[in-house]
């Protein structure tokens, strides 16, 4: 079965429990509106030409990317015999290894769905990668940092702790007007201290930001990104490195107004990772530390039960209005810490752990990248959905620090991987779950939080946040 509405879906099953999407398909996608939610009264523009129709972004625009997977990864760095998996598994908790045994099963049974409903071919679709990408990947692998893509990024997406351009966090203490964006002509910076706080793109067609200074630009030249219809940002870095006692509690995005509230909330945090810290990727921060921040941003950011539902907890969650719907999600790594912090964060403000969507990464052909059942390493990421509603505030809150075998409900999404650091929009999937409504899509607010990339009509944020909206990043198809 395959998705008429959005390209990069490429296979869901009947009850849209099991999906494939196109990585980068599903990015591009995501630049631009809903068909309803474009308004065609708007006249034509200068960008027309650069960007296929008013209110499409950059939908006639292939994503550069790397080559898909053909092989899985060799299985080098596990066990080599029974015995020596007997005793590293022995250090495993069974609790632990309880999750994932049930996580493998399930994304068996997933593959055997697709193997058995899906006659697309391969898994993702066609890629253009540039010469040194598709040399590079034969020799690295997919998932490995890619110079083509790293040199066509500019001082924008370094990190804005060590740019010469950074602003203090401070700075945001009293939150600027924020800056508005024209979609009939280009809108030039000299730097990116120029853009603090919020930004935003009211029009439903996409805008040209440009940073002129040449410490910023691609080999002397300005650097340019496309900004997706109706999306705000604001390009900072979040304070997840200092004590809560420094920070105020009422603004924990800097630039952010705390009067900004989101029915959704999705966030991709830099887990503490070895490995990670080796390439050096990004900065990881204690686990507390993050727990903390997690919960301030849901605290100050996320809707709350209005009072209006309060006395209606047998209501179906799919005719509750927009206001009464707030989501939070948060991808983790495969560590037992990260994902008991992020049902820490959830619970401890007032949101019931609801779904959990497995993305497992696959071959072209469909096979995992490395073995299921891998001990040190897994072919899979999570994101853990938690939903305040009045539905979920009915269900348990305590499932997970007492032990019991409450599980909320799973779906899987195979994906063949990108480059590196680069996930699934999920934009798509949110609204046919949580936003089942014509009305509820048009109306819905949703924030991204360390994101690498803008979706349209969503707001976002993260020193990275403009990364894949460079046009560098982007081939005409």
């Amino acid at each position: 079965m395959t998705s008429l509405e959005d390209p990069s879906i490429l296979y869901q099953n009947k009850d849209n429990t099991v999906l494939i999407i196109d990585i980068p398909t599903s990015i591009a996608q995501a630049q631009e509106l809903n068909s309803f939610t474009a308004d065609p009264r708007e006249d034509t523009s200068p960008l027309d030409s650069l960007d296929s129709e008013p209110g499409r972004g950059v939908s006639r625009k292939h994503l550069l990317s790397s080559q898909p997977l053909e092989l899985p990864y060799p299985s080098s760095c596990e066990p080599k015999t029974e015995v020596a998996r007997a005793r590293l598994l022995e250090r495993v908790p069974p609790s632990e290894r309880l999750f994932h045994d049930e996580i493998q099963l399930l994304l068996q049974s997933a593959l055997r769905d697709i193997e058995n409903g899906y006659s697309g071919g391969q898994w993702c679709l066609p890629r253009r990668t540039s010469d040194e990408e598709r040399t590079r990947t034969r020799k690295r692998g997919p998932e490995s940092d890619h110079s083509a893509l790293r040199k066509r990024s500019s001082g924008l997406l370094r990190d804005s702790s060590t740019s010469k351009f950074a602003l203090d966090d401070r700075d945001f203490a009293s939150i600027r007007p924020p800056v508005i964006l024209s979609s009939t002509s280009i809108n030039a910076f000299e730097s990116i201290a120029e853009l603090d706080g919020v930004v935003k793109n009211p029009s439903s067609r996409a805008a040209i930001l440009t940073i002129d200074s040449p410490d910023e630009g691609i080999d002397g030249a300005s650097s340019e990104y496309i900004i997706p219809p109706r999306s705000h940002f604001a390009h900072c870095t979040i304070p997840l490195s200092e004590t809560q006692d420094s920070l105020p509690l009422e603004s924990p995005i800097p630039g952010l107004p705390p009067n900004e509230l989101f029915n959704l909330i999705l966030l991709d945090p830099p887990w503490p990772n070895r490995s990670v810290r080796r390439s050096g990727h990004y900065h990881t921060h204690p686990y507390e530390l993050l727990t903390q921040r997690l919960r301030n941003i849901f605290h100050v950011h996320a809707y709350h039960q209005s009072s209006s539902s309060k006395d209606t907890a047998t209501l179906d969650p799919l005719h509750l209005n927009t206001n009464e719907i707030s989501v939070a999600a948060i991808w983790i790594t495969n560590s037992e810490k990260s994902r008991q912090t992020a049902y820490e964060a959830l619970t401890s403000t007032g949101f019931a752990i609801h779904e959990e969507w497995v993305w497992i990464k696959t071959t072209v052909d469909g096979q995992p990248i490395i073995p299921l059942d891998g001990l040190w390493r897994k072919p899979y990421e999570i994101l853990v959905i938690g939903r305040r509603t009045p539905v979920a505030a009915s269900t348990s809150n305590e499932s997970y620090e007492t032990g019991s075998r409450y599980l909320p409900k799973r779906r899987v999404i195979a994906a063949v991987p990108d480059v590196h650091s680069r996930k699934p929009n999920l934009k798509a999937v949110f609204e046919r779950v949580f936003f089942t409504s014509e009305s509820s899509v048009e109306s819905y607010a949703a924030l991204e939080v360390f994101a690498r990339n803008l979706t349209a009509g969503w707001w976002a944020c993260g020193n990275e946040v403009l990364k894949f909206n460079a046009r560098e990043c982007w081939v005409e198809r």
